[in-house]
């Protein structure tokens, strides 16, 4: 059975994804502030929603959220909105 890999790292940190499907992974520095308010304006508008709806204080991870879905399938022409990581991201894991 082959398998698949993605490696990703970001600000010290290092992330592998190993499955037997092909997989995408990203790890990502959070940005700044100013780097949310420059970009926004480029997301799709169902990602800019999502940030919007985002409370002030939970905006550059909900960025960073998006950013990374996008990292991960470049190319796409349709908006990924996706939450898969939260769970690690709130375990300090990811």
């Amino acid at each position: 059975m082959p398998l698949h890999f993605s490696l990703s790292s970001s600000g010290g940190m290092a992330l592998v994804g190993i499955a037997v499907v092909p997989i995408g992974v990203d790890v990502e520095k959070l940005p700044s502030w100013e780097t949310v308010q420059d970009c926004s304006p480029a997301l799709h508008p169902g990602e800019r929603s999502e940030l919007a709806s985002a409370k002030a204080t939970e905006r550059k991870e909900c960025f960073g959220q998006i950013d990374s879905v996008f990292t991960r399938y470049p190319g796409e022409q349709v908006a990924v909105l996706s939450h898969l990581f939260l769970d690690a991201v709130d375990a300090g894991v990811a």
